[in-house]
């Protein structure tokens, strides 16, 4: 009788308490793992190690969340298995219906659920009046709307269109991609990025991007396009492009750099915003 007296009362006391400790006597959580108590034991939780070739195929509502470590990567990654494509810790996700690699999986260019994948395009046509000189007249391009993944609804254009500002806590790469439709004289379109701070500040890299040009798009020469990194840890950092025009041939001269892809799907101008 005493015997089932010390059982009951223990049931009680773990039934109310559903927590369980590991090295640990007074456990904080639903489970408390505690490290060991000499050196020569690894402290840690080892999950099952396992082949991408072993991952369940079959899977329903109550797996979601299961995590393992895939230890070999022998197979074709399709269906289920379709982003297990290296090693390291794997959970299913029922959402997905697809085993999922923990943290940035790098698995494409783009991860829409957390990086900033942007398009930033212009309307109309911009025209460039030749420059007498090298240096660059404040000819600085303008912008009218940003496309792309969810989180790149926080770049913004500033209000006379000149500027893009980019959010507090990022590190991006910019490049130029700037199409000629009309030159009225053989001549050549330099570019470069500079930040709205005077310091520079958030500025890493700028380089100047280059096409040459006659009288008709795209021929008589190559193209280079301008690139920037811009760090905004500390600070949101304003961005313009600025561009100059010179010509080959005595006497004034203009050329014209394309709008947006809904204005001709073949010469358009635009930026591409890439999250580091």
């Amino acid at each position: 009788m005493k015997n089932i007296f010390i059982f009951l009362s223990l049931w009680f006391v773990l039934s109310v308490k559903a927590q369980t400790g590991i090295n640990e006597r007074a456990p904080k959580a639903s489970l408390h793992i505690n490290k060991q108590n000499t050196a020569d034991e690894i402290v840690g939780v080892l999950f099952p190690i396992l082949p991408a070739s072993e991952l369940a195929t079959t899977t329903d509502s109550e797996h979601d969340g299961v995590m393992v470590y895939v230890n070999e990567i022998d197979i074709i990654p399709v269906g289920v298995l379709r982003e297990v494509t290296r090693r390291g810790y794997y959970y299913f996700d029922k959402s997905k219906q697809a085993w999922t690699a923990i943290g940035r999986r790098y698995i494409n260019i783009i991860e829409e659920d957390k990086l900033i994948y942007a398009q930033v395009y212009r309307q109309g046509f911009f025209n460039l009046n030749s420059s007498g000189g090298i240096n660059f007249a404040n000819n600085y391009l303008t912008w009218n709307g940003i496309n792309g993944t969810p989180q790149s609804s926080s770049l913004k254009i500033s209000s006379d269109n000149r500027t893009v500002i980019f959010p507090k806590g990022h590190l991006f790469r910019v490049t130029a991609m700037i199409c000629i439709t009309n030159a009225s004289k053989p001549g050549n379109v330099t570019s470069r990025f500079e930040t709205t701070n005077s310091s520079g500040t958030g500025l890493l890299l700028s380089t100047m991007g280059y096409i040459e040009t006659i009288n008709e798009p795209y021929a008589g020469g190559g193209v280079a396009y301008a690139m920037a990194v811009v760090n905004t840890h500390e600070n949101e950092v304003g961005i313009r492009l600025n561009t100059k025009f010179q010509s080959s041939s005595s006497g004034s001269a203009t050329i014209s750099i394309a709008g947006s892809e809904t204005n001709d799907s073949f010469y358009y101008s635009h930026l591409i915003v890439e999250e580091l």
